[in-house]
């Protein structure tokens, strides 16, 4: 790791001050947080009401001193998330061959950009990895199964990384992305990831929300590229509040947040059936929710 360029850092902010200042204080406390460059995508207020706040985010943004470059990048317009995102990655894979990328709920302990740029290194170069995350959908890890880290067919959008090779083969075609959706048996084959996933991707083809990682997750499932995970999460979120555009109040999130927790080693690694089945049925939508959200789609 120490012969390679180090990540860039994409952070994605837009209304929440609190939620920014947490979640940078938390990233400077990061053990060798002063060896990158971090890029700091501040989107506009898309209401009157978001203004203030939009604003006081901006001006805790100047406050920052600690990183070895820090670049602020303020949005004229709203862009919402999704297209703040892709814009933003487009941005810096424009000159960087990996980055981290992390959103302004997502706190990470003192070991997560080590083990990330450790990760992103590490597994440069193997083809069946398109992403590699802080977060931890499961730790009901099988007796046997002796590593740190696991494969699964779901990235996570709290706290990841990825390569401009993987990010340059995103499809984001909105009619190759519905097409997709209505072949025969797909919904039982993307489910894989979670009883949700098929649902989500209606969502976002319905209009009714804006996930670029529902995008990124299908895309990946079809190049066959899974999201090595840790066993035990470096990164929390804490926009289960009511504050965020995704994350409503009292959501249920699995949470096993370790803040000493942190992996020096990688390995090869290979699908174990048993992870993927605790995954996918811990991601659960009601029968009633999605035939609703079937039958209006077709």
């Amino acid at each position: 790791m120490l012969n390679k360029k180090l990540p860039a850092i994409a952070f994605f902010v837009y209304n929440r001050p609190e939620h920014t200042r947490i979640t940078i204080n938390k990233l400077i406390n990061n053990n060798s947080s002063k060896k990158y460059e971090i890029y700091i995508f501040a989107d506009a207020p898309k209401k009157l009401n978001d203004k203030l706040n939009v604003q006081k985010v901006r001006n805790f943004l100047k406050e920052i001193k600690h990183f070895k470059k820090i670049k602020i990048i303020k949005r004229k317009k709203n862009l919402g998330l999704s297209r703040s995102l892709r814009q933003g990655l487009d941005y810096l894979f424009s000159f960087n061959d990996k980055v981290i990328i992390i959103e302004d709920d997502n706190l990470t302990n003192r070991y997560f950009l080590d083990y990330m740029s450790g990760a992103l290194n590490y597994y440069e170069n193997e083809h069946y990895i398109g992403s590699v995350s802080g977060y931890s959908f499961t730790d009901q890890l099988p007796n046997d199964y002796k590593k740190n880290m696991y494969l699964g067919y779901r990235h996570s959008s709290w706290g990841w990384g990825t390569w401009k090779h993987v990010w340059k083969e995103i499809n984001w075609d909105k009619r190759w992305i519905n097409n997709r959706a209505k072949r025969k048996n797909f919904r039982k084959l993307f489910n894989i990831g979670g009883n949700d996933m098929y649902h989500i991707l209606l969502e976002q083809i319905k209009g009714n929300i804006d996930s670029w990682s529902i995008i990124f997750d299908l895309n990946c499932f079809i190049l066959k590229k899974f999201c090595a995970c840790p066993k035990k999460s470096l990164v929390q979120n804490i926009g289960f509040d009511g504050s965020g555009v995704h994350c409503k109040e009292n959501m249920d999130v699995f949470n096993n947040f370790d803040k000493k927790f942190t992996i020096k080693r990688f390995y090869s690694l290979e699908i174990n059936n048993k992870i993927i089945k605790s995954i996918k049925n811990s991601f659960k939508v009601s029968l009633i929710y999605k035939i609703r959200t079937i039958l209006n789609l077709f």
